[in-house]
């Protein structure tokens, strides 16, 4: 993300739950090799990897289930729903065994629907790019005036700086997010009602609305690999 003159080419991926918390960060960097200097003074629980595009790719995926999303949810009783964006052509075998071991459901959001559906695109990233924002400010104005990458060594301290001025409103944003996307409390009409309608007859139009959202949402799921996803109601 380019912001006055200042690069970040390190991907981070959030993990959060609908009760408001936010698990351990998942951070990717574009490298052929990692070193201990670039995981060192970060918040706690990151887990730090790296990948030649810089992108979030199978083995990403596979290291971040095992470390981050499978030890927080087999501590949970009953079903869970573990819902993203496109994660289909990142599946293996062994994740889907253990998904099926613990009662761990998959939905994948329809695509091109996150500035709806996602909870974090929707009340979370705006607050978390602010506060990003004021740290590079402040970090380009003192130790960092003569950089125009933050380094990878120094990225860790700087996202923990961000945790820290983000976690007063963390869990609140969080909720937010789920309740305005629908997902929890389970509520299709708030995210249909943010749809246009093409005429005054708003009952008619969120009735279309949902016949179309829903048809297209089972077409994708046909199209996921075989026991794959059980979709169960929340």
């Amino acid at each position: 993300m380019p912001f006055h003159g200042v690069k970040i080419k390190n991907k981070i991926h959030l993990t959060t739950i609908a009760a408001g918390e936010l698990l351990p960060l998942y951070v990717v960097y574009k490298a052929q090799h990692i070193w201990d200097t670039w995981t060192e003074g970060g918040p706690d629980g990151t887990r730090y990897n790296r990948s030649k595009s810089g992108w979030f790719d199978n083995v990403c995926f596979r290291d971040w289930f095992y470390t981050i999303a499978l030890p927080f949810l087999r501590r949970k009783e009953g079903y869970k729903v573990l819902i993203g964006d496109n994660l289909t052509s990142q599946f293996s075998q062994d994740v889907i065994d253990e998904c099926q071991q613990y009662y761990i459901h998959f939905l994948c959001l329809p695509p091109n629907s996150t500035h709806l559906c996602q909870p974090l695109d929707v009340s979370f990233f705006r607050p978390l790019k602010t506060q990003w924002q004021n740290i590079l400010n402040e970090w380009k104005s003192g130790g960092g005036r003569r950089s125009a990458t933050v380094s990878k060594d120094k990225f860790p301290q700087l996202l923990k700086q961000l945790l820290v001025a983000i976690g007063a409103k963390e869990g609140d944003n969080i909720r937010s997010g789920f309740r305005k996307t629908g997902i929890y409390p389970f509520s299709p009409s708030e995210v249909l009602k943010t749809l246009p309608t093409a005429s005054g007859d708003e009952s008619t139009a969120a009735s279309s609305a949902n016949a179309s959202v829903s048809e297209a949402f089972f077409d994708m799921l046909k199209t996921m690999r075989h026991g794959m996803v059980k979709v169960v109601n929340q």
